[in-house]
């Protein structure tokens, strides 16, 4: 992964996606999403909705995307 695609889906590409009624799904390979700033905009209504399979310190998933009815998690398919 190029140094300039780490972490690069933030706040800024996270409210272009449509706010309440945008998702985003992450299927790609690395640590694309800032984890913490897509927790935050789930939890504040700013995001519909998310689907991860990658996960930026895998194989831990955030303590924080689970329990909220606005995240599929899937098992990493290799």
């Amino acid at each position: 992964m190029k140094p300039t695609t780490l972490l690069s889906v933030n706040c800024e590409v996270i409210d272009a996606l449509g706010g309440p009624n945008g998702i985003i799904i992450n299927v790609g390979q690395g640590p694309l999403i800032d984890v913490i700033q897509l927790v935050f905009a789930l939890f504040e209504g700013w995001l519909g909705g998310a689907g991860l399979d990658v996960f930026e310190n895998e194989p831990e998933v955030p303590e924080q995307l689970f329990g909220l009815e606005n995240v599929v998690l899937l098992p990493r398919g290799e």
